[in-house]
């Protein structure tokens, strides 16, 4: 149940991606009023991985296993490294197996809950789910199903980058992770529904489909049963 980032240990996967200076951020706040321009940008919660391991004294992947993997019952994963012996990607690119991130999603789902332990306050839950400021279909690096858009853009620098819908999804309340090549983890709190897509990414991708099928299979109603024959029973000797 650990999250790994040590070199040569058990199951880690190291891969020179990319290095990042944290203070290269897209966005210009010099420029640019906080809350204003939305940018789905890497470098923001890579800051962020800095900031926590400043802040505790451990490294970003002890610090996951401590708070998330441990208290999941999760298999044991790996982060990618932007160099070797490099700083963990606090952006991207966690992985473990898929039972575990349907653990995050029903953890997620009750509040922060999981099999009777509240793994986040149901107070986090709701901030992180809540609408942004200058996105309202995204909250603390997770999105959410509501405003409507056709287009999802990720950045507005690359309006072409976009993950395309063909409607809503068919619950207020939904939420989502967006992983690399159309995964994603679809959370229902109402329904108490979580569903997760892996698989190979696809052209003609839509971003509602999969959540859609299964919320209106759960809304229709019963198929009615056919009415069986009364069985009758007539006194006498058998012939």
């Amino acid at each position: 149940m650990r999250l790994d980032r040590l070199a040569g240990a058990a199951g880690y996967q190291v891969t020179d991606h990319r290095e990042y200076s944290v203070t290269g951020f897209a966005i210009d706040h010099r420029k640019v009023a906080p809350g204003t321009v939305f940018g789905h940008h890497n470098p923001d919660p890579v800051a962020l991985s800095v900031i926590v391991e400043r802040a505790t004294g451990k490294t970003f992947a002890d610090y996951m296993s401590e708070k998330l993997f441990q208290p999941l019952g999760m298999h044991d994963g790996s982060l990618w490294l932007a160099k070797e012996g490099g700083l963990a990607h606090g952006d991207c690119c966690m992985i473990s197996q898929v039972q575990d991130w349907l653990r995050i999603g029903i953890m997620l789902a009750n509040g922060g809950s999981f099999e009777g332990k509240q793994v986040l306050t149901a107070d986090y839950v709701a901030a992180m789910s809540a609408p942004g400021k200058a996105n309202p279909g995204y909250g603390f690096q997770i999105w959410r199903g509501r405003p409507f858009a056709k287009n999802r853009i990720y950045s507005p620098e690359r309006p072409d980058k976009a993950s395309v819908s063909a409607e809503p999804i068919a619950a207020e309340d939904a939420i989502f992770l967006d992983g690399w090549g159309k995964r994603r983890l679809w959370i229902v709190p109402s329904q108490k529904l979580v569903v997760l897509r892996d698989g190979v990414d696809l052209d003609d991708w839509d971003d509602t489909k999969i959540p859609n099928l299964i919320l209106r299979g759960l809304a229709a109603p019963a198929a009615p049963q056919p009415e069986k024959a009364p069985c009758s029973r007539t006194s006498g000797t058998s012939p």
